[in-house]
This record gives structure tokens, C-alpha cells and sequence, in this order.
């Protein structure tokens, strides 16, 4: 039998998913009920970085009738939304061109503007 550890797909910043087993091999009509003892985790944290992949992993099952080989997943994680909105200054007639400046929505993880580039 094989089991293989769940992929999921975050955004960056988002709690840890729950980490899920498929199963494929059962004869006889058996199911993932025959197999005790199983867990499964993952090496994501909430700071993982986008493109880091970190692995999902299952282990510690046993089945009586059953040798048991694992197959990873990995957690993709995606890019998450900032907003930059540019100010919107008022001038009288003839006044000298206004500084505009950036605000920004939707840092996680207490990520700063330091982390904008370009």
C-alpha cells in the first residue's frame, strides 16, 4: 500500500494546513480503517517563504496485511496581495508640484515597506 501526503496550496502568511493521507493498494474491500497509528505534518510555518516548498509528510502507520510505503508533498505557497496606493494631495493653482507618498495594505508577518522593491 502507498501512502501519500496531502499538497495543499496557502498564501503566504496563512496558518499551517492540516496535512491529509491518500491511500491507494487496499484489496478485499479493505479501507484506510485498517491502518493505526498514522500521522501526517509539514514543515510549513506561517513565515515560510514563497517558492520554499516546504515538505508535507505521513508516517507511523501499520496494517496487518499491508507493507506501507509514503510519498511526500510539498506545501506550495503563494504570493500574497499588498495594495500601494498613492496619495491624492490637494494644490492651489500654480503651487509647487506635491510630494506623493505610498501607503500599503496587506503586509503579513509584520513585513514592512522595506520589503517593496522597485
Amino acid at each position: 500500500m502507498t501512502i501519500t501526503a496531502s499538497s495543499p496550496t496557502v498564501i503566504y502568511g496563512a496558518a499551517v494546513p492540516t496535512i491529509t493521507a491518500s491511500y491507494a493498494g487496499f484489496v478485499n474491500g479493505d479501507t484506510s480503517a485498517v491502518v493505526t497509528g498514522q500521522s501526517c505534518s509539514t514543515a510549513y510555518t506561517v513565515t515560510s517563504a514563497v517558492g520554499s516548498n516546504p515538505a508535507t509528510t505521513c508516517s507511523g502507520g501499520t496494517a496487518t496485511n499491508y507493507t506501507i510505503s509514503y510519498v511526500a508533498g510539498v506545501v506550495t505557497i503563494n504570493k500574497a496581495t499588498l495594495t500601494i496606493t498613492a496619495s491624492s494631495p490637494t494644490v492651489i493653482y500654480g503651487a509647487a508640484v506635491p510630494t506623493i507618498t505610498a501607503s500599503y495594505a496587506g503586509f503579513v508577518n509584520g513585513d514592512t515597506s522595506a520589503v517593496v522593491t522597485g
